[in-house]
């Protein structure tokens, strides 16, 4: 998780905090917000099991 979230912070600027995310998908409540949390919630675990398969 440490080495996704300093990954990311090079990529896009932002790091990894769902609860922030989850706060605000909430409040705004609109289906792009909800599309958005999902990218920013499960890409970065994705990558973290999908990289080290391909690097085999």
């Amino acid at each position: 998780m440490f080495s996704v979230h300093l990954a990311t912070i090079l990529i896009i600027g932002t790091g990894i905090n769902p609860a922030r995310n989850l706060r605000a998908t909430i409040i705004y409540n609109k289906d792009h917000a909800w599309d958005d949390y999902i990218s920013s919630t499960h890409i970065p675990f994705f990558f973290l099991f999908f990289f080290p398969i391909v690097y085999l």
